[in-house]
């Protein structure tokens, strides 16, 4: 159970407790690998053996660089409407499509503005329009706080379903406490080299940090840290 505000695109707040119901084994399904094995013994039935194939469609390379079309299916662009248009939208956070319904996002994506469309299956943000579907709400964890960088997460949810296809897919979510992964691939349209958004998407390889270190790199930003390094944070990051 998620208690806190689920807020509608124009703004109105009602005070809410949400329940949500995971579909992560039917959304799972879509990277089942089923085969079957036929035991020795003589009229042995068949094992039906089913494993997932959350594959990484890269290597690991250190650095940023374009992602491939189609690489990242659960990529999701959240629109900002420009003041004054009816059509025209910026795009300024990104997201991860976690059902046919829902985008996982971050809570500061709400600071100022909120987000009217999300649009999915964009690589090039000045050519493709990918899929577009309007956002019906959204939910902010309740103790997140713009002036510190805890309980930064928040879900939209949209107007209407997404139907899945081999560019548009949630993402495959671990269903364990921890996490034995020590790399990471990060992806989105953020600043490149030159301080511009980039127009492309863009991935790159972050290392998992032990809290120390982290914390050590972190600590000069003061108040934003002055809890340090919480159970349910994750550190990542790149030398380069």
């Amino acid at each position: 159970m998620l208690c806190g505000y689920l807020i509608s695109g124009d703004g109105f707040q009602l005070g809410t407790c949400v329940f949500f119901t995971s579909e992560c084994k039917e959304f799972q399904n879509l990277t089942a690998l089923r085969s079957y094995i036929l035991p020795l013994p003589m009229y042995a039935l068949p094992i039906d053996v089913t494993s997932h194939s959350c594959k990484k469609v890269v290597q690991l390379i250190a650095g940023g660089e374009p992602a491939e079309n189609g690489e990242f299916p659960h990529h999701a662009l959240l629109g900002y409407k420009k003041i004054g248009t009816e059509r025209e939208y910026k795009f300024e956070c990104g997201g991860t499509l976690i059902s046919d319904r829902h985008v996982l996002t971050a809570a500061h994506c709400f600071k100022s503005e909120y987000p009217s469309i999300v649009r999915l299956a964009v690589y090039d943000i000045e050519k493709d329009y990918g899929h577009e579907v309007p956002v019906e709400g959204f939910l902010r964890h309740p103790n997140h706080s713009h002036f510190n960088v805890y309980h930064d997460i928040a879900l939209v949810k949209l107007e209407n379903r997404v139907y899945f296809t081999p560019s548009i897919r949630p993402a495959c979510l671990w269903d364990t406490e921890r996490s034995n992964i020590s790399k990471y691939i990060a992806t989105g349209f953020g600043m490149n080299e030159h301080y511009e958004h980039s127009k492309n998407m863009m991935k790159v390889v972050l290392e998992n940090y032990p809290e120390n270190d982290c914390y050590e790199r972190v600590k000069f930003l003061g108040s934003r840290f002055a809890l340090g390094i919480q159970p349910g944070q994750l550190c990542a990051g790149s030398n380069l």
